[in-house]
């Protein structure tokens, strides 16, 4: 059964049919669809409707307006109109509309504006009605009084000397008021509002004032801080120096709408972060192909260089900072959910010496670093990147915190056994503490700092996004983090993560020497010349003969020239005329046991699960080190021990 029946008038034919869609899937009954103002009245008189939904802007001459003042007063109207200038609603209040919706209008929005102008109406109609029951008899007034489902209550207002309202005094109040205030008839009539509510704000006094002083009514939605909830309140003079008021609770209206705003600002953020993501993987590929350059040639130049000597120390620092660039970059994917994250036994101990070396330069002079780092051979199962961005998060966080005053920036790291704990099984950890002496963060904020989106800063200064991401690193990996802070001493935020096993340390030690090749014959395909030279001299050097191509499509011809010419082929993903994976299944149907290793600097279209499914054997991210690239050829190429290769020249 529905629950109203709506007039639509709607000139735009399309728009009336969205919103007669809308209303009949909300459970309303659309009696009609009107495009002109002088249609309205002559069909209300013909038809029984309980609300209409009218533009003002209409075809014809007659506005919606215009429409709207022929009609009895009684009959709610909510007007639509895509323009918001004071003029047009000074002019639409005149003819006492129950609502106003601006174009485009949303579908909760709608709804919810027509419930509460149909429950107006029902109120409006049932205080004329039951104010005129009054009229007849004081038994109805007080059926009125105690049955109404509205808190109803009656006051007279107090003046001082001047005649200016400073309290009112409680004459009456209903049922329903005390049930929705929680306060007694008996504990309130007959006492001021000061005097029972001494926190009342002085607006509502003064508001109140004007009602029962100059006879002007109210209808207006208000906070009241002293009872802790929103009402909707029509007030009016029932007697000089006495106004009546009647009470809607709207709390659960008004916190439906904050969340929802709250939500927008969510939503707003996330399409943020996703043009940064999309922004990342776009920069991420010509990047990675950069660095696979530079980590290429400083490597080829450090096996041509003196063993010990000033030009391999160099060179070693150039490919350090290359790799500290790639786990970047691996950062910023991870952060938009394009990148991968690889757990390995890391020690964080020396994550933390080297994040903390990088914040060193970036932090003023007036903020020291103090570390006690006693676990340093301490292993746990993580991303290096991911932990080297929850060191330099919080260390942000803290030195932020000092940046007005200065300070101490301290971080510890040690070994602890949990044998009961809150959030985490029992078992061996690593406990960082980073603490810092600035003036702490307020009570009421500290339960809301891992919240996404959430931060007191000001706009510009944060997205609200670092606590929650160090919250998101600590729980991939199986740990806990807490905050404790006190309000002019400063804050300790303790992160506590699974440590494993002695066997699981890294041990210290010179490189392994590399799997060198045994002439086998690889297709190396890239379409940046200087990547394709540079893996053809790192392969020739392990020990490989290698072919060189720029092409996709001329590797192809050349591979179906010969099928069995090549023993592996390394592929680029992103190339002009066919991609890396597409040049694969080719290759892959003239020799579906072929050892194809595919190569991507970042690539939406193409993942480890994608390749697998393509039926190649070998997935990486570049850039790729000369000892990656040889372990991963060797493996391919031997599965199950030495194959025989392939016949033919390298050039």
């Amino acid at each position: 059964m529905s629950r109203a029946a709506i007039l639509l008038v709607e000139d735009d034919a399309i728009l009336a049919l969205h919103l007669r869609d809308i209303l009949v899937g909300n459970g309303y009954a659309v009696s009609g669809i009107l495009a002109r103002g002088e249609e309205v009245a002559p069909f209300v008189t013909a038809t029984p409707i309980d609300l209409i939904l009218m533009d003002i802007d209409l075809a014809g001459a007659m506005s919606g307006i215009d429409a709207a003042r022929r009609l009895d007063r009684s009959l709610p109207v909510v007007f639509l109109t895509a323009f918001s200038h004071q003029p047009l609603l000074d002019q639409a209040r005149q003819v006492g509309p129950y609502g106003y919706l601006i174009k485009p209008v949303q579908e909760r929005e709608l709804i919810a504006t027509l419930d509460t102008a149909l429950e107006r109406c029902r109120l409006d109609r049932e205080l004329r009605r039951k104010t005129l029951e009054l009229e007849k008899s004081e038994a109805n007034y007080r059926t009125l009084f105690t049955e109404m489902l509205d808190g109803f209550a009656l006051h007279e207002i107090i003046v001082d000397e001047w005649g200016a309202p400073v309290d009112y005094r409680f004459l009456a109040v209903n049922p329903a008021f005390e049930r929705m205030t929680g306060l007694s008839a008996v504990e309130i009539v007959g006492r001021t509002v000061l005097e029972v509510l001494p926190a009342t704000e002085p607006r509502w006094i003064e508001t109140y004032g004007r009602v029962a002083l100059g006879g002007e009514p109210a209808h207006f939605e208000e906070y009241s801080a002293a009872i802790g909830r929103y009402f909707e309140v029509t007030a009016f003079r029932p007697a000089p120096g006495q106004f009546a008021c009647i009470f809607i609770d709207v709390t659960a209206k008004r916190l439906a709408e904050e969340e929802s705003h709250r939500l927008r600002q969510q939503l707003q953020q996330a399409q943020k972060m996703e043009a940064i993501g999309t922004l990342a993987g776009g920069i991420a590929h010509d990047f990675n192909n950069i660095l696979a350059a530079i980590i290429g040639y400083a490597e080829i130049a450090r096996d041509d260089s003196p063993p010990h000597s000033s030009l391999s120390g160099d060179l070693d620092e150039i490919l350090r900072a290359a790799h500290r660039a790639k786990d970047l970059v691996r950062q910023i994917l991870s952060f938009s959910r394009q990148g991968e994250s690889r757990p390995v036994a890391v020690q964080p101990a020396l994550l933390i010496k080297e994040t903390l070396k990088m914040l060193r330069s970036t932090l003023p002079s007036t903020i020291s670093i103090h570390h006690d780092l006693r676990s340093s051979e301490a292993t746990i199962l993580a991303d290096p990147s991911q932990i080297h961005q929850l060191v330099m998060n919080l260390c942000t966080n803290a030195s932020q915190a000092m940046e007005e005053k200065g300070g101490t920036l301290s971080l510890t790291l040690r070994e602890t056994a949990l044998h009961r704990a809150e959030h985490l099984p029992p078992g061996d950890y690593l406990r960082l503490t980073v603490a810092d002496n600035g003036p702490g963060i307020a009570p009421e904020v500290l339960p809301r700092i891992f919240d996404p989106y959430f931060t007191t800063k000001e706009v510009g200064h944060g997205t609200g996004m670092g606590l929650a991401i160090v919250h998101g690193i600590v729980k991939s990996c199986g740990g806990a983090i807490t905050c404790d802070s006190t309000l002019g001493e400063g804050t300790v935020f303790t992160v506590t993560l699974p440590r494993l096993p002695a066997e699981n340390r890294v041990e210290e030690g010179g490189e392994p020497a590399l799997p060198a090749g045994g002439g086998e014959h690889i297709l190396y395909v890239d379409d940046e010349e200087m990547l394709r030279e540079m893996g053809g001299i790192m392969l020739r050097r392990l020990g490989y003969r290698v072919t060189t191509r720029g092409s996709s499509l001329q590797a192809l011809e050349d591979f179906r020239d010969d099928p069995l010419r090549f023993d592996l082929v390394i592929t680029d993903q992103t190339m002009p005329g066919m991609t890396g994976i597409d040049m694969a299944r080719r290759m892959l149907q003239l020799r579906p046991a072929l050892p194809v290793i595919l190569c991507t600097g970042y690539s939406s279209a193409v993942s480890r699960e994608k390749a697998e499914q393509a039926g190649i054997a070998g997935f990486a991210l570049k850039p790729m080190s000369k000892k990656d690239m040889a372990a991963l050829v060797r493996r391919l190429l031997d599965p199950d021990g030495p194959r025989q290769h392939a016949q033919g020249e390298g050039r």
